[in-house]
């Protein structure tokens, strides 16, 4: 495979996975040894992520075919991308909290929703609730919006046969 086909297939594969996922998250690995980079790895694809170094040209390519903008800040020095194909926000935090434990790996920014954001918004997004979380808190609304419908049905069921039941025993006396 010669040198041109070998970018063409990266092109074809970072641009698959762009597509695919649900964004990307980008940051420098410069100085990271190769196995603080396969434990990331193994980390990022535990949450269903694609982890991907990528040459900077290929990544600028990709961006222009989807007229991302203002990529520049983005694409410079050592680039590895992770595409989070389930839960955006998860994997997010997974690569923010290893950037934290480990200084070597350097947050650059992510492309997410139709934007890209720097490294500060981007530590922001992680505080958000993942997809689980998100799906936990409104399945928990709605159990408890349930509960008291059914408390309330209860209370007026029981209202109801209560004056039934003292009406039939005014009737009888």
């Amino acid at each position: 495979m010669t040198s041109k086909e070998k970018k063409v297939k990266l092109f074809e594969e970072v641009d698959r996975n762009l597509t695919e996922g649900s964004g990307v998250i980008l940051a420098d690995f410069k100085g990271l040894t190769v196995l603080e980079l396969m434990e990331l790895r193994k980390k990022v694809e535990k949450e269903g992520a694609i982890p991907k170094v990528v040459k900077n040209t290929i990544l600028e390519k990709v961006f222009d075919k989807h007229q991302i903008k203002e990529y520049e800040k983005f694409t410079r020095d050592n680039t590895i991308a992770f595409f989070p194909r389930e839960d955006f926000i998860k994997t997010l935090k997974v690569v923010v909290d290893y950037a934290k434990q480990n200084e070597k790996l350097v947050l650059k920014g992510v492309y997410f929703d139709g934007q890209l954001f720097d490294k500060n918004m981007a530590i922001e997004l992680s505080k958000l609730p993942s997809k689980k979380e998100l799906i936990g808190m409104v399945v928990g609304s709605i159990q408890g919006i349930i509960s008291g419908f059914v408390g309330t049905l209860n209370s007026v069921i029981t209202t109801f046969v209560g004056t039934i039941e003292a009406i039939e025993k005014k009737k009888k006396d």
